[in-house]
């Protein structure tokens, strides 16, 4: 597998702010129950009817006050892969070949996806921000389904990036296409043509088109339940806007086994020891203590890259647990795929989580007469195992405009 260790851009700000039809603070009410996030660089927020959102910093991310959420400092992405049964990031090594560190996400500091090695400062393995979703549930205790809506087009990526052309540059062919000068590519088109001329003075002005060109494929989004209450549920799923399903895989680590002073090995024999990956490099013997010289750090990323399948991870009075189904591709959203949202009183939650990738779980009424609230982490990355991301020095990862609708929809089944 081709790798890379060049990093994108600084992404900047992350600045939250409403839809054009919606008004004002955090929380909004209108007549369909629906939350729309879009950040600045990669995401914008509303709210309609009953359903709340706030939002939290996280990882390389800070939050002062409104809607507004920034990229701390100059902050930067390069690429990881995140496995989604159990939360666990996986690094690259300095050289982006081989596997080197693993942190978990709820337990991983700012610090450890800091990725030390690169001369670079302040590049992460991703950025990651919190959602709280809160809303009031009937009294008829039917649970509501959350779900990430694609059926209003405002769930979407695309690549953003300041065309810096000096007057007379030929564009190349990869960079042919329709631009906009608006992120929601509503308004001002602009097209270029292979020998474009762009005016100098126009060279610091941010353009947008629907498509990435090449590494913007490999942007990933999970959706993480971090806070659940007992009555409810939350899933973990992932969405791959701009890749197709065929090219969206992941490492799957563990696969790999702890080291054991009481097993033998063959050379070339993987194992997984204080949270990093070793090879052998010679056949040895059950051994009382570990014997660094027998070992070098060199487990193949491509060896353990495995397609998505039909597990996801839940959460339910913040108790974790994996949950296997009967269909495929319940976990992951990607690039094509046919992606809906059911009708209100139309499945039940059962249904929900075997048929629809895009549902995150449930609010069910708690008994008490407060609002449901289900906080979950927004984790971005970028994709080591996507075939864009390759092993070339002038490779830069392109910036990636996201913008996330979600919405409710009543369920048939009632609080058991």
């Amino acid at each position: 597998m081709k790798k890379t260790k060049v990093v994108i851009p600084a992404l900047g700000i992350i600045a939250f702010a409403t839809a054009a039809s919606i008004t004002g603070t955090v929380a909004w009410f209108t007549a369909s129950r629906s939350f729309t996030m879009t950040a600045g660089d990669f995401a914008v927020v509303s709210t309609k009817n009953n359903l709340v959102a706030t939002l939290a910093e996280g990882i390389g991310t800070d939050y002062t006050s409104g809607t507004q959420m920034d990229v701390a400092g100059s902050n930067r992405l390069t690429d990881a892969s995140f496995n989604h049964k159990n939360h666990d990031f996986i690094e690259p090594d300095e050289d982006g070949h081989y596997m080197d560190d693993v942190y978990t996400l709820e337990d991983g500091l700012d610090t450890d996806f800091r990725r030390a090695g690169l001369v670079e400062a302040g590049v992460y393995s991703a950025f990651t921000w919190d959602i709280t979703f809160k809303l009031n549930v009937s009294a008829n205790n039917y649970r509501v389904g959350l779900f990430l809506d694609f059926s209003n087009d405002n769930s979407w990526a695309q690549r953003k990036g300041a065309i810096n052309f000096a007057l007379g540059h030929k564009i190349t062919a990869n960079e042919v296409g329709t631009y906009y000068t608006n992120a929601e590519l509503t308004a001002n088109p602009t097209p270029f043509a292979l020998n474009h001329e762009i005016d100098s003075t126009e060279a610091s002005t941010p353009y947008y088109r629907a498509d990435p060109i090449d590494t913007g494929k490999g942007i990933r989004v999970a959706f993480v339940p971090k806070v659940i209450p007992a009555t409810s549920i939350g899933y973990t799923k992932v969405w791959a806007p701009q890749q197709t399903s065929g090219n969206v895989k992941y490492i799957d680590e563990t696969t790999i086994p702890e080291f054991s002073a009481a097993s033998a090995y063959d050379a070339g024999t993987v194992v997984k020891k204080d949270g990093q990956f070793y090879k052998a490099k010679v056949a040895k013997a059950a051994e009382a203590v570990w014997t660094a010289a027998n070992w070098e750090q060199n487990a193949l990323l491509s060896a353990y890259a495995t397609s998505y399948a039909n597990i996801t991870s839940s959460l339910a009075g913040n108790v974790f647990a994996n949950n296997v189904n009967t269909t495929n591709n319940v976990v992951l959203m990607a690039k094509g795929d046919t992606i809906e949202t059911p009708d209100e009183l139309d499945i039940d939650s059962d249904d929900a989580l075997s048929d629809y990738s895009n549902y995150l779980g449930y609010f069910q009424n708690p008994g008490n007469g407060n609002p449901v609230e289900l906080t979950y982490t927004c984790v971005v990355w970028y994709e080591g195992t996507d075939p864009e991301i390759v092993n070339e020095l002038d490779t830069v990862y392109e910036t990636m405009h996201l913008s996330m609708e979600f919405t409710t929809v009543a369920l048939t089944d009632v609080a058991s």
